[in-house]
């Protein structure tokens, strides 16, 4: 028989009893809901907590369908007018999310491959992060959110988050300097290894 958002309403009550949520600075966010029989995303916005176990007290009594925290910090989360917020910074979050092709297990193997070297590749190797300070979560949809949980890089402006972005996907590396004359192997890090651990995948 299958599950009635009653039933769910049951479990989600009882997940919100015992799990211990993780939103840095709370009282700086803003909070949204997603309704029952309203599967749009977050139509309930904006809700202020200035406490986490002030939330987990509201999710117990309201389990929702959906919860969402906005990725950036202002000085007034609670003002509906999105110009008088105030953003003072923003998390550091990857979207991964691509086309569904081939079987669902399939397709997620794939993305837990390419989430996997996003982190231990480029964020850990080449960008010297703690793994401690990243998080992983579901989007909810097709693929993952990778969020560096880090004041510095909460702090990082339009520019040198492009420069990232651009790094990560390759977009103005030097094809003709991969590699030292013929050889495919690595003469230090960064594009030059991720050449070579390319080339050695395929074959």
């Amino acid at each position: 028989m299958p599950y009635t958002i009653k039933d769910l309403v049951i479990v989600l009550r009882e997940y919100y009893t015992r799990a211990s949520l993780d939103i840095t600075d709370i009282h700086r966010r803003e909070i949204a809901f997603e309704r029952w029989n309203d599967f749009r995303g977050p139509s309930l916005r904006p809700v202020y907590f200035q406490y986490i176990d002030s939330l987990s007290k509201f999710l117990i009594e309201y389990p929702y369908a959906g919860v969402y925290a906005s990725t950036g910090y202002y000085l007034d989360p609670n003002e509906v007018d999105m110009n008088k917020k105030t953003l003072m910074k923003t998390d550091l979050v990857f979207d991964l999310d691509m086309k569904i092709e081939g079987t669902r297990y399939e397709f997620f193997e794939k993305m837990c491959k390419h989430t996997k070297t996003l982190i231990h590749d480029f964020l850990i190797k080449d960008f010297g992060i703690s793994p401690d300070k990243i998080k992983v979560e579901f989007s909810g949809n097709k693929g993952f959110h990778v969020t560096v949980d880090d004041e510095d890089m909460r702090n990082m402006d339009v520019s040198d988050r492009r420069q990232m972005i651009d790094y990560i996907m390759g977009l103005k590396v030097d094809k003709n300097n991969l590699f030292s004359g013929n050889k495919t192997s690595p003469v230090s890090g960064g594009w030059r290894r991720h050449a070579d651990n390319l080339i050695r995948e395929i074959l």
